[in-house]
C-alpha cells in the first residue's frame, strides 16, 4: 500500500518459481491482473511488474500441478 499514489508496480528481484508456479499482481477489484512466471519475461529473476492503478495492490503466489515450493526471494 502507497497511500495517495496514482498507480504501483512492484519491483522482484531473484525470482525463481518451479514449473507451473506463477505470481499474480491485481487491483484489489480485480480489473487488472498481471502474471509471471518462471524468473520473469528476461529471465533474470529481476522484474518490475506492470502499473495497477490505484494506492494498493494484491500479489499472490500461485501453486501449480508439481511438488516443490516456489523459491521467492528473501
Amino acid at each position: 500500500m502507497s497511500p495517495g499514489a496514482t498507480f504501483l508496480r512492484i519491483h522482484f528481484t531473484g525470482l525463481a518459481l518451479a514449473q507451473g508456479d506463477f505470481i499474480s499482481v491485481s487491483s484489489l477489484d480485480g480489473s487488472q491482473v498481471w502474471t509471471y512466471t518462471g524468473r520473469g519475461p528476461h529471465g533474470t529473476g529481476d522484474l518490475w511488474s506492470f502499473a495497477i492503478d490505484g494506492d494498493e495492490a494484491i500479489v499472490r503466489v500461485h501453486g501449480g500441478p508439481g511438488t516443490g515450493q516456489p523459491r521467492l526471494p528473501h
